[in-house]
């Protein structure tokens, strides 16, 4: 028996439905059984061991085949409880989440065959239910894509396609003394001109930032990043005494909170000496002593310690010939035409 035999016979057929979705590195699997599935080893896409498929009251709408872009959509149909569904009411990040339907047969659960694969697009609140509103792959496809934009700016984003920059080669490191809402002061930015890391990024621990504005040691970004000012709220204070000697890097604590949210290279303030985290727990720290220019010190049990992120910066660009020359040496990926004329040659009128 196979899944082509199952599928041509008259009532043999005991179709089930797996819904995998995928979200960068994170994956969520259901079905449509009233209780929960396990594959086989090998039965979707190849897997190397067996996957377990979580039974909720999940339905999708019928999958057409169409040139209609329209019609080629999809809807899942979740219950208002279902914690998954419901990440896609509020705002969203920029990852894309990706849906493939797998279907089979109940009788031959080591066989089944990709049905469907698409995106989910957003979602949409109807009484006890979350839709979730779906595009095929295919579709995509099909739709006209964005064509190159004429203009005297570079139309490539900054350390994107196009441009082709690393941005690893650019990030600096800034420790930060203080931050308000989207502000975040770092001396290291006031070393720069007023403006150079506008339109630039900001990355701690793995959150990015959009920067919209730079003024001395000032960083505005365009939302705040909560993992920063979670590193500022952290505190603890010295267990025990500890020497002036730069071989002592684990520094007993106690009284900790919030010590789970300062990442690996913080600064660790006691006294007047900076520390560099390389690894915190809620019962002691691994430190790198005496760093940002202070002075080894001794320090006495009780000792109130206070913490500041370290974030990384990576300089911006106004999209300006004369600036992707001066600022980046990238001229040869430059993707604007500065020589456009202002004026139509033949009506006259402006065409800028």
């Amino acid at each position: 028996m196979s899944y082509s035999s199952i599928e041509e016979s008259t009532a043999q057929g005991r179709p089930l439905y797996l819904y995998q979705f995928n979200e960068d590195a994170q994956v969520w699997r259901f079905t449509n059984r009233p209780e929960t599935w396990v594959s086989p080893a090998g039965a979707v896409a190849n897997s190397a061991e067996a996957l377990t498929w979580e039974a909720i009251a999940l339905a999708h709408s019928n999958v057409v085949q169409t040139g209609d872009v329209e019609r080629g959509s999809l809807e899942l149909t979740f219950p208002i409880s279902n914690d998954f569904a419901r990440r896609f009411l509020g705002p969203r990040g920029r990852s894309l989440t990706t849906l493939t339907i797998f279907r089979g047969h109940e009788q031959l659960p080591e066989e089944t065959v990709a049905h469907w694969k698409g995106r989910v697009l957003g979602a949409s609140l109807e009484g006890q239910r979350i839709v979730l509103k779906c595009e095929s792959q295919l579709t995509a496809l099909k739709r006209a894509g964005v064509r190159a934009k004429y203009q005297k700016l570079c139309r490539h984003p900054l350390y994107g396609r196009g441009c082709d920059l690393d941005i690893e080669d650019f990030y600096v490191s800034a420790p930060t003394t203080g931050a308000s809402g989207a502000t975040i002061v770092a001396p290291k930015a006031a070393e720069e001109a007023d403006g150079w890391y506008r339109g630039g990024v900001l990355r701690h621990a793995g959150a990015l930032g959009f920067i919209i504005g730079h003024v001395s040691n000032a960083i505005v970004l365009a939302r705040a990043i909560p993992e920063i000012a979670a590193v500022f709220s952290a505190s603890a204070e010295l267990a025990s005494d500890i020497a002036a000697d730069a071989g002592v890097t684990t520094i007993p604590i106690t009284n900790a909170s919030g010590i789970a949210d300062v990442p690996a290279g913080s600064f660790a303030t006691i006294d007047s000496e900076v520390m560099r985290v390389t690894a915190a727990t809620d019962t002691e720290l691994t430190v790198e002593r005496a760093v940002d220019g202070s002075t080894l010190a001794a320090h006495t049990a009780g000792a109130a310690i206070a913490f500041r992120p370290v974030v990384e910066l990576a300089r911006g660009c106004d999209l300006r010939r004369d600036t992707c020359e001066a600022k980046f040496n990238n001229l040869a990926n430059f993707g604007g035409f500065p020589n456009i004329p202002g004026i139509n040659p033949f009506g006259g009128s402006s065409i800028v």
